[in-house]
């Protein structure tokens, strides 16, 4: 029989709901549990459970979830943590509804699955947001896996508690190589997919969803009972719940309220984004480095939700133009967009472009890259990476541009000593010529806001890959190589540490930036993943995916290398709604498909 460590809470009244002894009393049945709250329950309440458990335990920090089991393992220990065969940690409003446990076990263990989680967002008049997550215990005796925890800073705010911590949680342990599956799928989320799924798993899902911020006005009716029972309500387990939290009136609001939102959602989707595109369709945007990796991702994007998008390109011979030719090629038919082939380093050009257009925003993302190359041709680099950048600045104060939001580079941080990057940090330390000719390049950008107004964003990018990526950066060249039987070159002893980021996550962040409220007309931003993957791991996650040994070639370390990058995305988070969805893993997947369908 399973021995199982269950962190759970109650809410603030401090009593054990009927489903609770519910599922307990079916969880009992295949396993032996030992079950820790996060209350300050009493002796009277515990009791109620003590027919299912093992050992019931009740302790008091007064966090939120993350915070809350952070410090009941400390009180606990870890050596007793790492003798279940499972822990299981979640609040007491989600682990009812995602069980029957011994469903999950059993499918857990035919998948050989490390650890399993989900975050519901059920909607009505309230917005609940609950957290569930178990682990095996190989996890739980994993160094990672503690360093996490008790790094952990709890906030005051639950939703950002949960938000932050489960998705780099999720990421920290599969970048690892554990294998994880997802209880309710994210994309399934306010779809009647979605609650079809959480229905078939169980009946007290539909309270929470009928759950409302106004209080009942008189107990719970026997009508009230008859439609719960109509509604498929095992009403014998959650009188009291419903007694506590439903009026007839309320009950029936919400009622209208959820069969209009899913009744048909289609049609309301459908109308949502229609009205997005024609708000939209008076937007004019341009877009330097246009045809390049993340400039035409992030043309696509904008495209798709209706801005008229200008792209500017020098189709540079730096890597082949018919590559930024195929990356365009889609959009060329399009009315919506416009291609100049032209340099930002001829101001006349520029200049031409922007009077013969109405651009609103613009995203300045041309630029020299390749860091040891900025060696060889630093000039170069100067010349378009700030006289080039000054150039559109111009434009941007003759032609009254709402916004410039402009990419500059992790590498502007260099080999400076500390855990994680943040923008507000000073002692930048840059070792190439490229990461000085980007820091210049923010350098009069925060000039030209500041004496001309010229409300501006930089966003310092760490490490993006995936489809369309420049065939000179180390992921596609690995790809390629390790699909070709060929040798990949490792520089250094592997140890060297990159925050990589997903392509579609950072043209989410910079799509965002044409409508977030900043705080100040200049502002720099980082977007990264916030979940950093040493080399030899990567190679490992990319042999994984491909289900082939890679043959490595050791070279010596490069200059203007650094050895760590690790973005701190706080402020994307509050500015941008910035929050990376893809793990590593998930995008070494996505790419390499598209590199195998492009070969």
């Amino acid at each position: 029989m399973k021995r199982l460590c269950l962190f759970a809470g109650f809410d603030k009244n401090n009593f054990v709901h009927k489903y609770v002894v519910y599922y307990l009393m079916k969880l009992s049945k295949f396993a032996e549990i030992h079950y820790m709250a996060d209350c300050e329950m009493a002796d009277s309440e515990l009791k109620k459970i003590l027919p299912y458990v093992k050992t019931a335990k009740a302790y008091r920090h007064g966090k939120y979830d993350f915070g809350s089991w952070q410090e009941l393992i400390r009180s606990l220990g870890w050596d007793y943590i790492s003798q279940f065969d499972e822990v299981i940690l979640a609040n007491d409003s989600c682990f009812a509804p995602v069980l029957p446990f011994e469903d999950m076990f059993n499918k857990m263990e035919r998948l050989d699955v490390d650890f399993w989680g989900n975050t519901m967002n059920i909607y009505s008049v309230r917005h609940i947001q609950s957290y569930f997550v178990a682990f095996r215990n190989n996890i739980v005796c994993d160094k990672n896996f503690r360093q996490f925890f008790e790094g952990i800073s709890c906030e005051e705010n639950k939703q950002s508690v949960v938000s932050k911590y489960e998705k780099r949680l999720t990421v920290l342990l599969e970048n690892l190589g554990y294998k994880y599956e997802s209880y309710v799928d994210r994309e399934y989320t306010m779809s009647r997919p979605y609650y079809k799924l959480l229905l078939n798993k169980s009946p007290f899902i539909k309270t929470k969803m009928f759950t409302s911020l106004v209080p009942a006005l008189r107990r719970c009716s026997y009508g009230d009972l008859f439609v719960l029972k109509m509604l498929g309500y095992p009403a014998e387990y959650i009188y009291d719940y419903v007694v506590r939290n439903f009026g007839h009136l309320t009950l029936l609001m919400n009622s209208i309220a959820w069969c209009c939102s899913h009744i048909f959602p289609s049609k309301i989707r459908a109308v949502k984004r229609w009205y997005n595109f024609k708000k939209n369709n008076n937007i004019q945007v341009l877009i330097t480095g246009g045809a390049g990796f993340i400039g035409s991702s992030l043309a696509d994007c904008l495209l798709e939700l209706g801005y008229r998008v200008i792209v500017v390109d020098n189709f540079d011979d730096f890597y082949s133009k018919d590559l930024k030719l195929k990356n365009v090629e889609a959009n060329l038919d399009n009315k919506r967009y416009k291609l100049y082939e032209a340099d930002i380093r001829s101001y006349q050009d520029m200049e031409k472009i922007f009077s013969k257009n109405k651009i609103d925003y613009v995203f300045h993302l041309a630029g020299r890259a390749n860091v040891r190359l900025s060696f060889e041709k630093s000039e170069e680099y100067f010349l378009t990476n700030v006289s080039g950048s000054e150039n559109v600045l111009k434009c941007c104060v003759k032609f009254g541009v709402k916004r410039i939001v402009a990419t500059s580079s992790s590498s502007v941080y260099g080999c400076i000593n500390a855990e994680m990057f943040s923008e507000d940090m000073t002692n930048l330390k840059p070792i190439s010529p490229y990461a000085e000719s980007k820091l210049e390049m923010e350098h009069l950008i925060e000039k030209y806001s500041k004496q001309f107004n010229l409300d501006s964003i930089v966003i310092r990018p760490f490490t993006v890959y995936g489809p369309r990526q420049r065939p000179d950066l180390a992921i596609c060249k690995f790809i390629k190589s390790i699909l070709n039987d060929k040798p990949i070159e490792v520089y250094g002893d592997g140890s060297s540490i990159r925050d990589y980021t997903y392509i579609g996550d950072m043209v989410n962040g910079l799509k965002n930036c044409i409508t977030a409220q900043t705080d100040n007309s200049f502002e720099i931003i980082n977007i990264g993943s916030s979940a950093p993957v040493d080399l030899n791991t990567m190679i490992k996650v990319i042999e994984y995916v491909l289900g082939k040994k890679a043959k490595v070639k050791l070279c010596p370390k490069q200059r203007g290398d650094v050895l760590k990058t690790y973005a701190n995305i706080s402020k994307a988070e509050k500015l941008l709604n910035y929050h990376p969805s893809v793990s590593f893993k998930q995008g070494i997947e996505l790419f390499s498909k598209y590199i195998k369908d492009n070969l």
